[in-house]
């Protein structure tokens, strides 16, 4: 009796342990089968975000020092944010999917940190030109003669100097001395170890200086960008209003000079043609005004647009680097790689939204185009 009992607890347990062995068996299968697909979604997204924003940069930088008539001064500042993304293209997005695919970071250290500095540094250089580039149409706008005048090349180049300064002194300094100050040193990781949200405690330099550090970066800037934009709406619909005011004064004017004039026979060629100048005059303004209307009303689609996007493609990412150090417990390492390729589809984004709206971009890339077309045809 015994030795049944004890046969059949030895069944018992080898039948369970054979259950959960393949239970464990399916599960990992089931995880590593996840993983394939996981990194096969994050290799296709970088490679056609790293594409896009390195031809599409590229393009513009080409296009500019091809061409006599881009290279102004309100064009700089799209050529300092394309050359920002155009190394954020290139290089980092690519490392950094590198180690996400593999596991581990496949170069030497110091490489590492002069990865991440370019990356963070470039990244938030291509924030800060959304400041700059709304002010310049700001004041475009506001003051076309006077401030396109006035704007001298010497002064944006040193605002484009203080910017890229800013951006690599925000980030430069803890890249490279966070091993010393917290403890850290880089072993087989880069990217994952610079940010490790598993041990970051509430109360520390880390969390205190990546939450000041988001914040100056991104945060500061969405309402300063809307208050811009605002006030390039509300000063659209002023003219808007004081276009019509004056439209419709013409039009009094025009009614009673034309009354006045009724029964009245110009002998003199010349007067008749003074006349017929006054006459088509109302109709030349109002076609002019409504062309520069047509034009601003697309220019202010345009800066809803780069606003939007700008909002939709840095916001997930921020939103996790503020919230993880505090609930560490919910990260997820798909969302994250996720919201992390959306940010850097900014860089890809940019030329259509700064570079490729402006008329003579658009004329020079069409020239390109026609020129191409017609080599291959040849």
């Amino acid at each position: 009796m015994k030795t049944a009992v004890g046969n059949f607890k030895a069944i018992f347990i080898l039948s369970s342990s054979l259950v959960l062995e393949n239970t464990t068996l399916n599960s990992s299968l089931s995880t590593e089968k996840g993983d394939k697909v996981h990194d096969i979604i994050i290799i296709f997204l970088t490679c056609l975000v790293s594409a896009v924003a390195t031809s599409g940069n590229l393009f513009i930088i080409y296009l500019y020092y091809s061409n006599k008539k881009l290279q102004t001064i309100n064009n700089i500042p799209l050529i300092s944010l394309a050359v920002a993304d155009l190394i954020i293209g290139l290089y980092p997005i690519n490392t950094n999917t590198l180690e996400t695919i593999i596991g581990y970071w496949p170069f030497i250290n110091l490489l590492c940190e002069l990865t991440l500095v370019t990356d963070y540094s470039c990244c938030q250089a291509s924030i800060y030109h959304v400041i700059i580039i709304s002010v310049d149409r700001y004041y475009s706008i506001k003051q076309p003669l006077v401030y396109r005048g006035n704007k001298r090349k010497s002064v944006v180049k040193i605002c484009l100097l203080f910017l890229w300064s800013i951006s690599f002194m925000l980030w430069a300094p803890i890249i490279t001395l966070y091993k010393y100050v917290l403890g850290r040193s880089i072993k087989t990781l880069c990217y994952k170890d610079f940010l490790t949200f598993d041990n970051m405690k509430i109360y520390n330099f880390e969390t205190y200086f990546l939450i000041a550090s988001i914040g100056v970066g991104y945060f500061v800037v969405i309402p300063v960008v809307i208050l811009i934009y605002w006030k390039i709406y509300f000063l659209i619909k002023a003219r808007f209003s004081v276009m019509q005011h004056r439209n419709h004064r013409i039009s009094v004017i025009y009614s009673s000079r034309k009354k006045s004039s009724i029964g009245v026979e110009f002998k003199d060629q010349t007067q008749n043609q003074n006349n017929t100048a006054f006459q088509n005059f109302p109709s030349n303004k109002k076609f002019l005004q409504q062309r520069e209307l047509l034009r601003e009303k697309k220019a202010l689609k345009m800066i809803a647009g780069i606003l939007t996007v700008f909002v939709v493609t840095w916001f997930p990412y921020n939103l996790q680097m503020v919230l993880l150090p505090f609930c560490p417990n919910y990260y997820n390492s798909y969302a994250f790689d996720i919201s992390d390729i959306l940010s850097y589809s900014n860089s890809a984004v940019n030329p259509f939204l700064y570079a490729f709206v402006n008329p003579d971009f658009r004329s020079s890339m069409n020239k390109m185009i026609k020129k191409v077309s017609g080599l291959v045809n040849f």
